[in-house]
C-alpha cells in the first residue's frame, strides 16, 4: 500500500518562491553578462570575451541547479488546491523571468550576427595574407626559384 502524498504546506510554496527569486537573480546576472559580452563583441574586443563566456556558463550551471531543486520540490509536494498569495508571487516572478529571457534571446541573436560579420572579416584578412605569402615565395633565396631583381632599366 502506498502512502498518500502529504498535504500542501506553506513551506513548499515559500520554498518555490525562494528558488524562483534565486533564479531571477541568476537570470539578471546572466543578462548583465550578456549585455557586456555584446558590447565587447560590437567593439571587436575579442580578447575580453573568454572570461565573459565562462561567467555565462557559470550562470547556466547555477540556473540548472535551481531548476533541479525546483523539480524535486514540485514532485514532492502536490499542487495547492486554491489560489493563494504565494501563487500570485510565483506568477510575478515567472513573468519577470520570461521578460529577461526574451531580452537575452534578442541580445544573443544580435551577437550571432555580429560574430558572423567578424568571422567573415577574419576570413578575408586570412585570404589576403595567404595571397601575399604566395607572392613573396618566388623571391625568397633557396626557394623554388632563384631570386629575381627588378629593374626599371630592363
Amino acid at each position: 500500500m502506498t502512502r498518500s502524498p502529504s498535504p500542501p504546506t506553506r513551506e513548499s510554496a515559500d520554498s518555490i518562491r525562494n528558488l524562483l527569486e534565486q533564479k531571477l537573480t541568476a537570470y539578471r546576472r546572466f543578462l548583465s553578462i550578456t549585455e557586456t559580452l555584446g558590447q565587447k563583441i560590437s567593439a571587436q574586443a575579442m580578447e575580453e570575451t573568454g572570461k565573459l563566456i565562462a561567467w555565462r556558463q557559470d550562470c547556466i550551471g547555477w540556473i540548472e541547479t535551481l531548476d533541479s531543486r525546483m523539480k524535486a520540490l514540485e514532485q514532492s509536494a502536490p499542487p495547492l488546491p486554491r489560489r493563494t498569495e504565494a501563487d500570485a508571487a510565483v506568477e510575478g516572478l515567472t513573468a519577470e523571468i520570461c521578460e529577461i529571457l526574451q531580452k537575452i534571446l534578442r541580445l544573443d541573436e544580435s551577437m550571432i550576427g555580429a560574430l558572423a560579420g567578424y568571422r567573415g572579416g577574419m576570413q578575408t584578412q586570412l585570404s589576403a595574407m595567404t595571397a601575399r605569402k604566395h607572392d613573396f615565395q618566388g623571391y625568397r633565396p633557396g626557394g623554388g626559384q632563384n631570386a629575381r631583381m627588378l629593374s626599371v632599366q630592363t
